[in-house]
């Protein structure tokens, strides 16, 4: 009895040495299977984002000929080879494939093989677990560009900088930013320059008279003043002429803006609204241009106006709202549904130097409520949805450089240029970030 229940022993202990080292074997195998899901996912993450990179190179709205994919490799690369994530020694990426669809050229295909080294597989003669990723970036459809200038047009602006007149080169760098815009059809520019009143016109659309306009409330004399039989004299001096200034307890919205309404100059503008007329958002490159040209000095600036004595920002920020806003008073822009992106850039080559009162506009030194509604403008704009671009030209106030900073939608988006040749780099690095198209997230396969 005692020898065969030593053998039956045995046989036990052997079934589960057997067992054991099955169990062995697979908890080795869960080991490295898991490392290489992992490794997987990881990569997988690195070359969708290595795909959203090569297409970030191969469309830019400005490239007219064929993608550069040779650069397209080498960003793909650079991507790949800084993914710490995947291991030292332990992971050898391939060569990365970047294929770009021919016709139409609106998406880039990476596609990369890797090899995991085993811990525990070698001892089953298994030494690399082989995997190949892929992922595709698609270019959505063109975004139509709706783009408002709010340009500096105070006596801040007949300073000199090198020779020149500021004036001048805010207006040369702005019409470059403007071409650059407009190259594309469906893009729309406006422009609003700004002082403390804001001239603009005294004709709407259709060639309208917006002297009745419901959201305008005549400062002065009424239009009828002069009595039935007047001088024609008189009564052209109590029209309504183009300018409009800040809206009672100092409004950091354009919502309702028919309560209260905007204030509107009668009589000749004169030196209370020096400024040239805003250019409502358009297509046209001519009408953009123009609108810029008055702004510079000289023949033009004597003729269509000149600069203004007052800076007042929120003045051109409550417009270049308006402009991008599809309802009253101006009407061109494009509805949320309609999926334009919306880009306001603020220009001031100063700070601000007045403040609203009563109807018009007094001196202050530090306008500190301007700086505040300028604050608070900024905020309300980037809320709806519009993506601010900031510029300080100039400018030695460090106060005013803070305000402009923080107005812009992130750090990367405000620039200040104390030169003419940095602002005209700031104007050519905005118009590459307004260039550049919205990619969608890369899809794998």
């Amino acid at each position: 009895m005692y020898s065969l229940w030593a053998e039956r022993s045995g046989a036990v202990a052997a079934t589960v040495a057997v067992f054991a080292a099955v169990l062995a074997v697979s908890a080795a195998v869960a080991v490295d299977m898991a490392r290489a899901y992992q490794t997987r996912l990881v990569l997988q993450q690195s070359v969708d984002q290595a795909a959203l990179a090569a297409a970030a190179v191969a469309f830019k709205a400005d490239v007219g000929g064929p993608p550069d994919q040779s650069r397209m490799v080498e960003v793909v690369e650079a991507y790949l080879a800084s993914e710490a994530r995947l291991g030292s020694g332990e992971v050898e990426i391939g060569e990365p494939q970047v294929d770009l669809m021919a016709s139409p050229q609106n998406e880039v295909t990476v596609s990369v093989t890797a090899q995991m080294a085993t811990t525990f597989l070698r001892f089953a003669d298994i030494y690399r677990i082989n995997f190949a990723v892929s992922a595709k970036a698609k270019r959505p459809e063109p975004t139509d560009i709706e783009l408002v200038l709010v340009l500096d047009g105070t006596e801040a602006m007949a300073q000199s900088l090198n020779g020149i007149e500021k004036g001048e080169t805010v207006a040369a760098s702005a019409m470059a930013l403007a071409r650059h815009v407009l190259a594309r059809k469906g893009n729309k520019v406006g422009i609003v320059p700004y002082g403390s009143w804001i001239n603009v016109g005294t004709t709407g659309e259709g060639l309208k008279s917006l002297q009745s306009q419901s959201w305008l409330e005549l400062t002065d004399a009424a239009p009828n003043s002069c009595g039935p039989k007047a001088d024609p004299l008189c009564s052209r001096a109590h029209s309504f002429n183009g300018c409009v200034g800040a809206r009672r307890d100092l409004q950091d919205t354009i919502e309702s803006p028919t309560n209260p309404r905007y204030p509107g100059l009668v009589g000749q503008a004169g030196d209370q609204c020096p400024a040239p007329r805003l250019t409502d958002l358009t297509g046209a490159p001519g009408s953009v241009l123009a609108g810029l040209g008055y702004m510079q000095s000289g023949s033009s600036a004597t003729k269509h106006g000149s600069r203004a004595p007052g800076s007042f920002m929120p003045g051109g920020l409550v417009w270049g709202w308006n402009m991008l806003d599809p309802d009253i008073p101006l009407t061109r822009a494009a509805s949320p549904g309609e999926g334009a992106a919306k880009v306001l850039v603020l220009v001031s080559g100063g700070p601000n130097t007045v403040r609203p009162e009563g109807s018009g506009f007094v001196a202050q030194s530090p306008a500190e409520d301007a700086d505040r509604l300028t604050e608070s403008l900024c905020t309300n704009i980037k809320k709806a949805g519009i993506s601010i671009y900031t510029v300080a030209f100039g400018i030695e106030d460090g106060n005013t450089n803070s305000i402009l900073k923080a107005c812009a939608s992130n750090p990367q988006q405000y620039f200040s240029a104390d030169s003419n040749e940095a602002l005209g780099e700031a104007m050519t690095r905005i118009s590459i970030n307004i260039g550049e198209l919205r990619l969608a997230a890369a899809t794998t396969n």
